[in-house]
């Protein structure tokens, strides 16, 4: 494994220990990217749930500058290899009539040859990994295959940021609920009301104290806990 790979890994394990937020991974492995493919300078785009395209990280701003003219206008590599979940490059700017906003934009600020490698997720497309070069001509096999590397890293971070965040929600919700049965309890026992007249009592406070009902539960635990 180069060097460059080896420290597009410990960006990920980085993450996965939570020692990088997922904005600054994605940026790293955007930095990542450009030399370990010979680019110059590299974006990010992902989708979001209702297919729209936004450059989520880059190594250099006019990156995102660039990549506006293919939002803008519909067209481009990068959307051309979310869209087909293959490799695009584009060889030559000057000559690109696939493109043509993109290319001008491209042309625009020096860049004269990309190269858009697909992030998959199983058989569904989140985005792409854009590398943008000074020079012209094609993108050689090693470039490609570590581009497509580093995207398929990339996708593993943002998938494990959704699983993350999934689970600290369910956690968070288990733990809620657990705190609400309590008060319950506690509500039963002072009053010998029912259970569910025990949760009619403890939404009705929160309702009219405009207060969370975890908070409620909370508070009323607590109090019994330390009179206890």
């Amino acid at each position: 494994m180069s060097d460059h790979l080896a420290r597009a890994a410990r960006v990920v394990h980085q993450f996965t220990a939570r020692g990088l937020g997922l904005g600054d991974a994605l940026t790293e492995l955007c930095e990542v990217s450009v030399p370990a493919t010979g680019a110059d300078m590299a974006g990010m785009t992902l989708t979001d749930e209702y297919g729209r395209a936004r450059t989520r990280a880059f190594t250099k701003h006019m990156v995102t500058d660039i990549e506006e003219a293919q939002y803008a206008s519909g067209r481009g590599p990068c959307l051309e290899a979310a869209r087909t979940h293959a490799a695009c490059e584009m060889q030559n700017a000057a000559g690109e009539e696939r493109w043509p906003e993109f290319a001008e934009r491209a042309a625009g600020y020096g860049i004269c040859s990309t190269l858009s490698v697909p992030m998959l997720l199983g058989d569904r497309s989140v985005g792409a990994l854009n590398l943008y070069r000074h020079a012209d001509g094609p993108w050689d096999q090693t470039s490609a295959e570590n581009a497509q590397l580093i995207a398929d890293l990339s996708v593993a971070v943002a998938e494990f940021s959704q699983v993350s965040a999934l689970a600290d929600n369910l956690s968070k919700a288990l733990e809620s609920r657990g705190v609400i049965e309590q008060a319950k309890g506690v509500v039963m026992a002072t009053t010998g009301v029912d259970a569910d007249s025990a949760f009619g009592v403890l939404r009705q406070q929160s309702q009219s104290e405009n207060r969370k009902l975890r908070e409620i539960a909370e508070e009323l635990v607590g109090r019994q806990r330390r009179e206890q």
